[in-house]
């Protein structure tokens, strides 16, 4: 098998897994029917063997160690792709079980791309971002990301030791967004994209479309899960369609939620949650005779002075508050 592997290796490519600069991971990682069998192909470093477990029985296959810093190839005598996973040791004897990321299609709908690159997908915060979805019965996120002029995009968390190597993402056709779904990481996962620039420079960049994020001076992203949020405002909402906006008084107050009232004064880190501040505020603004309330931005940003004019995450409300569903019981 091993000459036979060998004769076969796509070098370029093997090269190009090792120094994490392919737009198309897909064209060698992960299994694929070639005219002389299954190729399955793999990227563990560290490791010192892979095999490959089939999972409907089991069965084990092993595979070549191509290169040092941890490509694994097997050829397997097959004309059908099968469910696996991969047992990977390591120095210490430690055997891990893992899915592979590469053995999930990471396309994304072509007509949501398409309305996306048009400026029409109005709703495109549940195509770009990180999304905990499942892929034929594999529990983990999806991610993705407009990068148009990137030589290759990454993702990078405390999941994978922040190694751009580890899984690099796909381009979807000429569409700029670059995708990839990742079986096991959930909500809560911490996570940036490494992006490769044209002359090689290598930059982690947050999330645009991140519905959460850490709380400053750290500005990683954060995976959300679904949303287990409960509303209990129908009949506000059916009450207020009855209302004429255009005949009704209309009295206006903005506010800074950061400095409008906090438990310490004068204390920088000391801030209400959402929560805390949504009973005090109302009951204010309903004595002082107001109809409606103008936030200043509460999108994530890094600099408090800022006030939160300058934004870094136009889908996430700033961690120095509380959580998104902080968020929601506020509104």
């Amino acid at each position: 098998m091993g000459d036979r592997i060998y004769e076969h290796a796509d070098w370029e490519k093997i090269e190009g897994v090792v120094y994490s600069d392919l737009k198309h991971p897909f064209s060698i990682l992960g299994p694929s029917m070639q005219e002389y069998g299954l190729r399955i192909c793999a990227f563990f470093p560290d490791a010192i063997s892979v095999a490959v477990k089939r999972k409907s029985d089991g069965k084990v296959f092993k595979t070549e160690k191509l290169d040092d810093a941890g490509f694994f190839e097997a050829i397997i005598n097959l004309k059908k792709v099968f469910s696996y996973t991969y047992l990977v040791k390591y120095e210490d004897g430690t055997i891990i079980e893992s899915e592979d990321t590469y053995a999930f299609s990471p396309e994304l709908p072509a007509e949501e791309l398409e309305a996306f690159n048009k400026g029409i997908n109005y709703t495109v915060y549940n195509l770009l971002g990180a999304h905990e979805t499942e892929v034929n019965g594999v529990k983990g996120t999806r991610f993705a990301v407009w990068a148009p002029t990137a030589m290759r995009v990454s993702v990078v968390g405390d999941f994978n030791f922040w190694d751009g190597r580890r899984a690099m993402m796909e381009l979807q056709g000429d569409s700029g967004v670059f995708s990839l779904f990742i079986p096991g990481v959930k909500r809560g996962s911490v996570y940036k994209y490494e992006i490769r620039a044209k002359g090689g420079a290598a930059f982690l960049k947050s999330d645009p479309y991140a519905l959460c994020t850490e709380k400053r001076p750290h500005n990683a992203s954060i995976v959300p899960g679904p949303s287990d949020y409960e509303w209990t405002d129908g009949k506000f909402i059916k009450n207020r369609k009855k209302v004429n906006g255009a005949n009704s008084p209309v009295n206006i107050y903005e506010v800074h939620l950061g400095s409008w009232k906090k438990p310490v004064a004068d204390d920088n880190e000391s801030f209400y949650t959402y929560r805390e501040i949504a009973p005090m505020l109302a009951d204010y603004v309903l004595e002082m005779g107001y109809t409606h309330i103008e936030l200043m931005p509460v999108m994530e940003h890094p600099f408090d002075g800022s006030w939160g004019y300058q934004v870094t995450g136009y889908y996430a409300p700033t961690a120095r508050y509380g959580s998104p569903e902080d968020f929601k019981f506020f509104v």
